[in-house]
């Protein structure tokens, strides 16, 4: 079993993405509790090369907050196909893991802690993650039935729903998803309390170029259009009427 942190300038992100390139794992299962397109969108390219390399992808989001937003929905969609989830509870629960599993027949790799699918949980925030490469050990097998189980609590529990693009959608046009293309900066945001006594420090670590493959774009709410014409709508006179 190794052991390693992932803290300041060993984020992650970076981890991540060696993880995806490295050809040593068949599928790449996480929970968290957000995720935004400054995440997805920084290692879209590591999905890529990972799911043209046969890797399958599944994902298990929260949406609680309203911090997931639809575009990140949307392109997690073109990795994982129909292994998307969401998970929210009505009440006071909020769904807040954060765990990364790597594996073939069985997980082999695990990050834990406390990044969410984001530019800063990945990348520039003040994060801690566990990163353990499990091997054969007494010790390394009952950890890996105790994770084994975690996800399947996870996978199964009544509030887990599989999501297709229709199932994201309605989400949006119900308020439980947050639209990036209409969203505040987080910059503008924090000014509003510049007078509190802290100072601005650069980030921890340089922040990845972000795809420019994902998808961005405000999403169209509507499948159908209907009209009604009157009768001057459209031109007798024409052999190829026109509206």
């Amino acid at each position: 079993m190794e052991v390693q942190l992932l803290a300041n300038e060993k984020n992650i992100g970076n981890e991540i993405s060696k993880t995806l390139r490295s050809g040593n794992y068949e599928y790449f299962k996480f929970a968290v509790a957000y995720a935004k397109n400054s995440g997805v969108g920084r290692l879209h390219d590591d999905l890529v090369h990972f799911s043209n390399s046969g890797g399958q992808t599944e994902a298990i989001v929260g949406i609680d907050q309203h911090i997931t937003s639809y575009q990140a929905l949307v392109n997690l969609s073109t990795f994982t196909n129909d292994n998307l989830y969401i998970h929210h509870d009505k009440g006071m629960v909020t769904f807040h893991p954060k765990v990364y599993l790597f594996g073939n027949n069985e997980f082999e790799k695990i990050i834990i802690g406390s990044s969410n699918l984001t530019a800063g949980g990945l990348y520039t925030n003040f994060e801690a993650n566990i990163d353990i490469t499990l091997g054969k050990s007494k010790n390394s097998n009952k950890f890996k039935d105790e994770v084994h189980n975690y996800w399947s609590f996870l996978s199964k529990d009544d509030n887990t729903k599989k999501a297709d693009l229709h199932f994201i959608k309605n989400l949006l046009e119900l308020g439980a998803l947050a639209d990036e293309n209409k969203q505040k900066s987080f910059k503008e945001i924090i000014s509003k309390i510049s007078k509190v006594p802290f100072t601005t420090r650069s980030q921890i670590s340089k922040l990845p170029s972000q795809s420019t493959k994902i998808f961005k774009d405000s999403p169209l709410l509507h499948d159908n259009f209907a009209m009604t014409l009157a009768g001057f709508d459209v031109s007798k006179r024409s052999q190829d009427p026109v509206i």
